[in-house]
């Protein structure tokens, strides 16, 4: 008992303690505090001591000292207004200032990086103008790089939340994970590659981040060039913050946006300061959640500019302030105003040209490195091999890589399923891959919407199981007028290229048969559909599988809306089946592919087992996709099936119409979803995509289609190649955070108005 007693005891004077604080406790917290306050009292009077210390009486007359003044340039963050920097820099050229420091923030941190490892104004701007920002802003990985198994999963969840081992539940850090922005970097920064101090680069560079968890900036001035720049632009709640070891990462810009201070404490004289930061957001009544996070994420940075603008010698601002941060377009625009607003202080440039010490300085340029690695290392792997990575480098002559060969090699390595962030370094002849594996279930969903079909909410869940046998369990849903529900096992043993495939797969869904009378939607039925499937396969490449299917199926066919007096496809059945296949694919996109081939084949075998009837037959898909010029493909493509039998069951019709090809339908423009049933068909296609942007299209298509039914009520009869339909269409084709989004204008060879159709989302 007295023990009880002394714990109560125990537990009751800590959280006494905890909530009571005594004098003396007040008062040494409000010591600390006045510590660091005469801290950074010093750290002032230090920088205070500097500025009056150097040499810089003589900025606008020219008259100097004996020895040079040491001149610093300060570029500040604002995204792409950053390409004004580009413009200040052509005119420091033009009047020959050789620049000892450079400190940058944010897209001020890119650009001032690029110019201190050597590259001209004219080199920067030309792989600035030449980026794909769009591309780079992207999570998905190189689809033409993709295991085949992977290929055939759905391209996008933009919603998604993860439970970790722990079961704990969280949600993304950010909208992107920034992995080809920092693959970007890294190609860009590969002359810096085997040098770790930024004071040894031509012109000695520090880039400002903020830590995330002290909310304190961080200097940084050594390690990875290319990941000191990504630390120093990883926008809050845009992009994932940047890990290295324990600390995380987010823009500069939230605590020093413009770093005039670190420019005087690296020893410069004079400091040339460029500010493209946007005026701080005023908050209003009709002000959105966008910009109150903004307003949080950089109330502290907001307040530093002012007093960084106040200690710079020289302050170029150009007139880019409402341009907007992610505005990728007219950068050539903001590069010239970045030119116009350094020439409205060339009276003060002009005494700080110093031509022999500029040559001197241009003279020291670093050049890109092909790099000799002899030896591989990984860091925070446990699923990952370095055999396996050995067989992803690409070939090249005495194990020599270049910049190209390097990016390549990590977007193969980024392309592995359970891989889901790399950096990688370059010592010596060593490299080092830094890996984040998939250690975690993902839970995900993505909105759909399709013409006739309706709205949807798909959801699915993915537990990875790794070992000799690589096993992905999943669970998938759909939530809708035909909900779906299904689990799947799928489990691979991978040697080099070559996998063996095995799958498993059980679920219930409910799918429409859409009964058109004189081109207008009369009725809908409903099939509940059990089924099981086994499947068996092997892949040659990352383009090829090869298998075969044995399943089984229970459908429960009843009216669901409309007319109810057509009967066609109400009753029950039981199928059992064997469907061998082929797969190839080497498109580089699933909805919008402008180069690449696809390939379905199977074949079918199946019995009704209730009348023991007899089918079989065959089904294929193949697109070929070739781009032509700038911004234009074409498309070639056919899709064909026949099925036969004793007594071939309407369920097990082929479904033609849409402009997509999908579970429920097979693609032909001049026809709705389910416009026609068939049990032979055969289609071409041929079609165009114009890039309006990265991620809009003009699309449009022409096909023509034969088939043949004889058995349903409300669709005349009709035999093979005895007529021809032919159906023509255009569109727009859009790449959005919610998936692709197409909407097709047709005509209609059922009818004299038109279709109109819409898909949002992929379709599963």
């Amino acid at each position: 008992m007295i023990y009880k007693i002394l714990l109560f005891l125990f537990l009751s004077l800590s959280i006494f303690s905890q909530e009571y604080q005594n004098k003396t406790q007040r008062m040494e917290a409000i010591d600390k505090e006045i510590e660091l306050l005469m801290m950074k009292k010093e750290n002032l009077e230090n920088l205070k001591n500097k500025i009056y210390n150097s040499n810089s009486d003589g900025i606008t007359t020219g008259n100097f000292n004996s020895s040079r003044p040491k001149i610093a340039l300060v570029l500040s963050g604002g995204g792409a207004k950053g390409a004004a920097h580009i413009g200040v820099l052509k005119v420091l050229e033009e009047y020959q200032i050789p620049i000892d420091f450079i400190v940058g923030t944010s897209a001020g941190s890119i650009i001032g990086a690029m110019y201190s490892v050597g590259y001209s104004p004219e080199e920067i701007e030309k792989i600035i103008l030449q980026m794909n920002f769009l591309a780079l802003m992207n999570n998905n990985k190189d689809r033409t790089l993709r295991n085949i198994e992977d290929k055939f999963a759905s391209e996008k969840y933009p919603f998604k939340v993860s439970i970790d081992k722990d079961m704990n539940l969280s949600l993304p850090m950010g909208f992107l994970n920034g992995e080809y922005i920092y693959l970007q970097l890294k190609y860009i920064f590969n002359r810096a590659e085997n040098i770790d101090n930024f004071d040894d680069f031509p012109i000695p560079y520090r880039a400002i981040t903020t830590n995330l968890n002290t909310g304190e900036e961080t200097i940084l001035k050594d390690g990875d060039l290319a990941l000191a720049t990504f630390k120093s632009m990883a926008i809050p709640s845009f992009l994932e913050p940047v890990q290295d070891g324990d600390n995380y990462y987010i823009d500069g810009g939230v605590t020093n946006n413009i770093p005039v201070d670190v420019a005087i404490n690296m020893g410069a004289d004079i400091v040339i300061t460029v500010d493209i930061s946007a005026d701080p957001t005023n908050i209003k009544k009709n002000s959105n959640v966008v910009a109150v996070l903004d307003k949080v994420a950089t109330y502290q940075g907001n307040k530093n500019i002012e007093f960084q603008k106040k200690i710079s010698d020289i302050l170029i601002t150009p007139k880019v302030k409402d341009h907007n941060t992610v505005d990728f377009s007219d950068l050539e625009k903001l590069v010239d105003e970045g030119k116009t607003s350094a020439l409205e202080v060339d009276y003060l440039l002009k005494n700080l040209s110093y031509k022999d010490e500029f040559i001197k300085q241009k003279a020291k340029v670093l050049k890109d490195n092909t790099l000799k690695i002899s030896d591989i290392k990984l860091v925070g792997n446990s699923i990952l091999t370095k055999k396996k990575v050995k067989e992803l480098a690409p070939k090249t002559k005495n194990g020599s890589y270049t910049k190209e060969d390097l990016q390549l090699w990590a977007k193969k390595i980024y392309s592995i399923p359970y891989v889901e962030k790399l950096y990688y370094e370059v010592n010596g002849s060593d490299i080092t891959f830094i890996i984040k594996e998939k250690d975690s279930i993902d839970i995900s969903a993505s909105l759909n919407y399709v013409s006739d079909y309706g709205a949807a909410v798909k959801i699915a869940t993915t537990v990875p199981n790794f070992g000799v046998w690589t096993r992905n369990y999943s669970l998938t849903a759909e939530i809708s007028k035909y909900p779906k529900i299904a689990v799947n096992t799928l489990s691979f043993y991978e040697m080099g290229d070559f996998k063996i495939l095995g799958s498993f797969d059980m679920g219930y869904k409910t799918s429409p048969y859409f009964i058109y009378n004189e081109g207008k939607k009369v009725s809908t039925y409903r099939t509940g559909i059990f089924s099981t499937e086994f499947s068996f396969g092997t892949t040659f490449s990352n383009s090829l599988v090869s298998g075969i299917k044995f399943g089984y199926e229970n459908h429960n066919s009843s009216h669901y809306e409309g007319d109810s007096n057509y009967l066609d496809f109400q009753g029950k059945n039981q199928f059992g089946y064997i469907k061998p296949f082929i797969y190839f694919d080497t498109l580089n996109n699933k909805t919008f592919p402008s180069s690449g081939t696809s390939l379905l084949l199977q074949a079918f075998v199946g019995e009704e087992l209730k009348k023991n009837s007899d089918y079989n037959g065959f089904s294929g898909e193949i697109s070929l996709n070739y781009p032509l010029v700038n911004r234009f493909s074409i498309s070639l493509g056919t899709n064909f099936g026949k099925i036969s039998g004793d007594h071939v069951e309407n369920s097990k019709l082929f479904r033609i119409g849409g402009s997509k090809n999908s579970e429920i339908s097979q693609s032909f423009i001049g026809l709705p979803i389910m416009g026609k049933y068939a049990d032979e068909f055969y289609i071409a296609s041929l079609g165009t995509k114009f890039n309006l942007s990265e991620t809009l299209y003009l699309l449009t298509k022409v096909n023509v289609l034969t088939y043949s039914n004889s058995n349903l009520s409300f669709q005349n009869s009709t035999e093979i190649f005895e007529n021809r339909e032919y159906g023509y269409g255009a569109g727009i084709g859009w790449d959005t955070f919610l998936g692709p989004m197409t909407f097709m204008i047709s005509n209609n060879i059922e009818d004299s108005s038109p279709l109109f159709e819409i898909y949002l989302g992929h379709t599963f």
